[in-house]
């Protein structure tokens, strides 16, 4: 006979056990074999950050990896629960670290519906309510700090390199699209980056905060790169185009045409006055940065 166990949550968002069979009650509600209950422990268990998130903490992946072992025994096909399970996996070399990594991970792109044929709201849901528990919750667990004032900054637990992936500093937003391209300012306060929207971004480091959007290029932006000084900002796209800008206002200030094909890289020199370019039309082009005045052709590659 199955067994149906309520919970409620604190304000704090932490499940709350009203019985000891807490740790056991998917195993219950899989061999009850009533399937109003096993969908609601579907919904309301395998698919809910929150109780993952508590579940992993205090008793560990495995019992997490048992869980889905007893559903998928009924309902082996369940594309949700197969790609929530999948993320599981791919960050657990960070969990086994520390479990507290899992809305780090799980924002940071280890659920993924990118190959997907459809969009799935309930694994849509468990990546936004980690995205939400990294930018809003203010609290210090351990030696993890979250603060809201900061946006999504997590300070590292370790300083250590982890296979499955860093802790997710900040999440940057405002791409409608692939993302191709990104590069630092030298003084590590903002991001740059262009992507499929055609748009060249600058973003805050530590709020993830959008503070500039660069409007000009017709197509994909595959390449951005900014000055050592972080004055100026050059970027590279499908246009077959190099676009210089002004960093603080975004304002377009020169525009470098000769390729007769994508731009696919950008990189600036150390000085600031020289930009060279590489194109899909094979070839490698120097230009001044100042006045744009095409300086070499390099050519060679097939």
């Amino acid at each position: 006979m199955g067994v149906f166990i309520k919970f409620r949550c604190d304000e704090g968002g932490s499940h709350e056990a009203l019985s000891s069979a807490w740790k056991y009650v998917i195993l219950h509600a899989c061999n009850g074999k009533d399937e109003t209950q096993i969908q609601a422990i579907r919904s309301g268990c395998l698919l809910d950050f929150k109780w993952q998130f508590e579940k992993l903490q205090r008793y560990g992946f495995m019992a997490i990896s048992g869980d889905f072992d007893v559903y998928f025994k009924i309902h082996p096909d369940d594309r949700a629960c197969t790609l929530i399970l999948h993320a599981f996996n791919l960050s657990l070399t960070a969990l086994i670290k520390n479990p507290l990594l899992l809305a780090s991970q799980m924002a940071g792109g280890r659920l993924t519906m990118k190959y997907e044929g459809e969009k799935l709201p309930v694994v849509i849901r468990f990546e936004d309510d980690a995205r939400f528990w990294l930018v809003n919750r203010d609290k210090v667990v351990g030696s993890v700090a979250v603060s809201s004032k900061d946006g999504a900054h997590w300070d590292p637990v370790t300083k250590a390199l982890l296979s499955a992936g860093n802790p997710c500093l900040t999440v940057f937003g405002g791409h409608k699209g692939d993302v191709f391209s990104v590069r630092l300012d030298a003084a590590a306060e903002y991001v740059y980056s262009g992507g499929e929207d055609g748009t060249v971004r600058k973003g805050h480091i530590k709020s993830g905060e959008c503070a500039l959007v660069m409007r000009g290029h017709e197509g994909w932006v595959r390449a951005v790169d900014v000055t050592s000084d972080g004055l100026a900002v050059f970027s590279g796209g499908e246009d077959h185009i190099i676009r210089k800008w002004d960093a603080d206002t975004g304002v377009e200030l020169l525009m470098m045409e000769g390729h007769e094909g994508s731009v696919m890289c950008v990189s600036i020199s150390l000085d600031g006055k020289m930009v060279c370019s590489g194109s899909y039309d094979k070839t490698v082009r120097l230009w001044d940065a100042s006045t744009g005045a095409l300086s070499r052709v390099m050519s060679g590659h097939s």
